[in-house]
Parts: C-alpha cells; sequence; structure tokens
C-alpha cells in the first residue's frame, strides 16, 4: 500500500509478479508498506459528519466550526471540508480499536482542516505497524501515516488517538505548508505539537496517565519512583543495546506500583501545554530552538527545541493576543493569524521567517519580539513578585496656614480625620530574575478574600528593567504576574504572586499530602523487611 491513489494494478504473468502503478500530486516524500497480516478497511470519512452514537449538538468537531465561524463572521455551511477515503491497514489483533482509529482520523481532518484549510487530498492511508516494529510508528508521510497501539489500550489513554491526531496534523506543516524540518524542525514538530495537544482537548480532554505491568497499561501513576533496572543508566555511561539490562516489569511492578501509592493521574487538568513545559525546562538554556536539527547538543535537546519549546511559543502567541485583546478578539486574532500563514504559504516551502510575517500581518499582532525572546534566546525566563507592602506619605510637620494664622504642626497633632492625614498607597517590585526580556502584566486586587470572582487590575511593564517599584493607591491585598498565563516558560510560578497576609492552606494541603506519602510508603514497603 502505498500513499496516493493507484492508477492500473497488471500482473505479470512471466515473473509471478503484479505491477502497481500509483500517482500522488503535490507532495514532498512518498511511501509505501506491504504485509500479508494486514486487514484492509476502507471508509469514506466526512470531516463535519458526527458519528452516529453522538449528538451532532455535542460533536467536538461542529463545535469547533461554529466557534470559528463565529469568529469569522460568516455563516458556519461556509466552511466545508470534503470527504476523504481513508485506508486502515490494521494488525488482526487490534480490530476492536478499528473505530477508535477512524475517529480519530475524522477529528484530525475536521479540526486542522477548521485552522488551516482543508485537506486538500482525496484519500489518507492508516498503517498500524506490526508487534516488534513500533520503531516504524508515529511517523508522517504525503497521504500516509503509521501509528501504533496495543491490544489493551483503554481508551483513557488516548492511544492510538494522540499518535494518529499528531501524525494526520504533519500533513498540513510537513506536506502542504512543506517548511524544512532539517534545518527548521521547530517550524513542523513544534507547531503540530501545539496544534496536537490543542485538538486532543478540543475532542478528547486529559488523558490519563498509565504505567506498564507485563505489557498491560495500567491506569494508575506512581506518586514517587525509584531508579533500578528500568532507569535510563545504560545509555548515559554508553552502553550499547545489546549489553543494557533488560527492562523486567516484575521488578518494576515492585519497585514503582506499590498498590497503595498509585494513583489515577489526568496528563493534566486545565492546560494542554503543562506536559510541555515540564520537558522544556528541563534543558531550558542549552540551544536555541532555531538551530538546523545536526546542531543541537544532544537527542534530548532536539527532542525539547523541536517539539516543547515551539509548541509553548505557539501558546504564548494565542494567550498574549487573549490577554491584550480580550478573550475573544484575541482568539479571533490568533485564528486569523495562522489561517493567514496556511493560505499564504500552501504548497511554497515557507521558512520561520515567513511564518512569523504571515501571522503578524493576519493576527494585526507582530509576533517576531517574543520569537527572538523565547526561540532564538539560551536564556530563562523568570519574573518574581518580590514585596507588597504599604507606604504612607510622611505626616505634616512645620508651620502651617490655618483659619488665617500661622501656627506650629507637630505630626502627633494630625489626627485620622484632619485634611492633612497620610494617604495609604501600596508599594509592589517585582524583579527579572532571568536573561530573556518579554513585556510583563502584573494584576492586582484589593478584594480580602480573592476568588474567582475578585476584581483584578492590570498594570503593564515593558519588563526590560532588573527591578521595577509599582506604587498605587489604596490597599492592594494580592498582585499577580502572568493572569492569562501567557508565559508556560517561566522558571518558577512560586514567586509569580504573593498576597499581603499568607494563605496558609495550601501549605496543609501539601503537608498532609507528605504524611500520606510516608504512610503508604511504610505501608507498601515495611512487609519485605
Amino acid at each position: 500500500m502505498r500513499g496516493g491513489t493507484r492508477i492500473s494494478a497488471e500482473p505479470d504473468t512471466r515473473a509471478g509478479v503484479r505491477i502497481e502503478t500509483w500517482e500522488a500530486r503535490s507532495v514532498v516524500d512518498f511511501a509505501w508498506t506491504a504485509s500479508p497480516r494486514f486487514q484492509k478497511l476502507v471508509r469514506e470519512v466526512r470531516p463535519l459528519q458526527a458519528p452516529s452514537h453522538a449528538s451532532p449538538d455535542d460533536d467536538p468537531v461542529l463545535l469547533e466550526r461554529r466557534r470559528i465561524a463565529g469568529l469569522l463572521g460568516i455563516d458556519e455551511n461556509e466552511l466545508k471540508l470534503p470527504p476523504v477515503k481513508v485506508t486502515l491497514l490494521l494488525q488482526p489483533e487490534h480490530e476492536r480499536q478499528a473505530d477508535r482509529h477512524f475517529e480519530a482520523a475524522r477529528v484530525a481532518l475536521g479540526l486542522f482542516g477548521l485552522w488551516l484549510g482543508p485537506y486538500p487530498y482525496d484519500t489518507l492511508t492508516i498503517v498500524d505497524p506490526a508487534h516488534g516494529a513500533e520503531r516504524a510508528g508515529g511517523m508522517e508521510y504525503p497521504q500516509l501515516v503509521t501509528t501504533g497501539t496495543n491490544i489493551a489500550n483503554p481508551a483513557a489513554t488516548q492511544r492510538p488517538e494522540g499518535v494518529i491526531v499528531h501524525e494526520i496534523g504533519h500533513q498540513w506543516f510537513m506536506n502542504v505548508l512543506a517548511s524544512n524540518e532539517a534545518e527548521e524542525a521547530w517550524l513542523d514538530e513544534g507547531l503540530t505539537t501545539y496544534f496536537t495537544a490543542h485538538a486532543l482537548d478540543v475532542a478528547y480532554g486529559p488523558a490519563q496517565e498509565s504505567m506498564r505491568l507485563l505489557d498491560i497499561p495500567l491506569l494508575v501513576h506512581p506518586v514517587f519512583e525509584f531508579p533500578g533496572l528500568g532507569a535510563g543508566w545504560p545509555g548515559w555511561v554508553g552502553l550499547p543495546d545489546w549489553a543494557a539490562p533488560p527492562q523486567l516489569d516484575i521488578l518494576r511492578a515492585w519497585r514503582d506500583l506499590p498498590p497503595l501509592t498509585a494513583l489515577p493521574t489526568p496528563r493534566y487538568r486545565d492546560d494542554p501545554v503543562e506536559p510541555r513545559r515540564r520537558s522544556y525546562l528541563a534543558r531550558e538554556a542549552w540551544d536555541v530552538a532555531t538551530l538546523p536539527a545536526w546542531r543541537f547538543a544532544d537527542r534530548r535537546s532536539y527532542g525539547v527545541n523541536a517539539y516543547s519549546r515551539p509548541a509553548l511559543f505557539v501558546a504564548t502567541l494565542r494567550r498574549t493576543l487573549r490577554a491584550r485583546l480580550g478573550a475573544e478578539d484575541g482568539e479571533r486574532a490568533f485564528v486569523a493569524g495562522m489561517r493567514a500563514y496556511a493560505r499564504t504559504w500552501r504548497f511554497r516551502h515557507p521558512g520561520g521567517a515567513d511564518f512569523l510575517a504571515a501571522f503578524s500581518e493576519g493576527a494585526g499582532f507582530d509576533a517576531r519580539p517574543l520569537a527572538r525572546a523565547l526561540l532564538e534566546s539560551t536564556g530563562t525566563l523568570d519574573y518574581a513578585v518580590e514585596s507588597l507592602e504599604t507606604v504612607r506619605d510622611p505626616e505634616l510637620a512645620g508651620w502651617v496656614l490655618r483659619d488665617g494664622e500661622v501656627v506650629h504642626v507637630e505630626p502627633e497633632e494630625n489626627g485620622a480625620g484632619a485634611d492633612e492625614a497620610p494617604a495609604e498607597r501600596t508599594a509592589i517590585v517585582v524583579r527579572r530574575r532571568g536573561e530573556v526580556v518579554v513585556p510583563v502584566q502584573l494584576a492586582v486586587t484589593r478584594d480580602e478574600r480573592p476568588g474567582a470572582d475578585a476584581v483584578w487590575e492590570i498594570v503593564e511593564w515593558d519588563g526590560r528593567e532588573r527591578w521595577k517599584r509599582f506604587e498605587l493607591p489604596g490597599r492592594v491585598t494580592m498582585a499577580r504576574l502572568h493572569p492569562h498565563l501567557e508565559y508556560p516558560q517561566d522558571r518558577s510560578r512560586r514567586n509569580d504572586s504573593l498576597r499581603r497576609d499568607p494563605d496558609r492552606r495550601p501549605g496543609l494541603k501539601w503537608g498532609v499530602r507528605f504524611l500520606l506519602w510516608l504512610e503508604n510508603a511504610a505501608l507498601s514497603y515495611g512487609r519485605f523487611l
């Protein structure tokens, strides 16, 4: 099976083979595969048609079409996506997951089509690699993608859904836009990574963390892990694969999965790029993201700068627009910027500068300064609220005119009701601890117990000085940096806010969790002593 359309198939009786002719136009690559075990399933996938078991009013793709049409100010029926003939080459043991494969393909074709323009081909092939050929999975070619699953994978793990959505997303960034992945990996892998997270969040919500025991996924995650035979030390010391000790699941089960310390844990709760933030912070200052692929320090640095870091950058663009223009207008600008890039450079091999220029023009927002700070720098981003305190004007003292007479006033003569009573103000000191300079928003509130319904005031700062002192009238009870989480690259979120009166609830919560952790560890491992 090849990516593309079969033109002819003729048997060659002399050689005992069959000669097939395939055609694929406007592509940058090709691939083919063959196996006697493939179960070939063919369906016409209509991206804007909800599955038979679901209501159209609840279908995530149709809801997203309604949202995008509203942002663009057009009728939703004007957003049309053509049907695609999808061929699924499935391993027999994964037959029960066929519907999940096709639905993930519909989600990807629908959401990426709404965000970046329709899928331009008539056909798409999805290949499920055989057991033992897992490294062939998770690859993209024009009109052909490879996935990967396991016979026992529950839907909550979003596997194969996550792999399918990601690889089909490459049909736009790798093939239709056709940027050079070797020279600017961030422009392909990074943008695909962000929109994969966005698509999975829209269609499925958070996946559940899992661990494997005897190759069976368990929908739990260990509270703590101990290094051992399952750790990565063989690679760290340079051992070849044949010399590395085996990954023994039974030892991993004893070491990392005590029955009382494995908890059901979502991959994220509110922010779909949060897993990428954790990855980025592990190598935040090693390389700039715009290097050619062969110039990164190592494989891990490549992964961070090609996948995680640019995904966070796109999240910053979106959240910055929403923070400065308002939620609806900012979302409209972001959608317009991405659609302008996809439309302007369709089949034209753009580079990073082309993406930034097209996005900036479409969104009406210059994205290039943020790119220089967040992609082309090896500095760290960290702003902190250092202090929040009340200040008062000095009390009046000296000779003053009162009731037509010049009198001498001492400080203690100024009562609270006197005209000269000192005015209360709040001084807030914000510090730039990292090297990266970005515009910063400081949100302040005067509510005694700030919550979701608190009234917040926004103070703008260009972020250039090493520290900045703000003096605001009245009594400010809390100050918070990056109120819209514009910068998931921020090294430490613990210093992003400060309250006048400390909140003891987080300390109590983490204290109870720590005691529970100790108790579970003692109960789990005490039986071996």
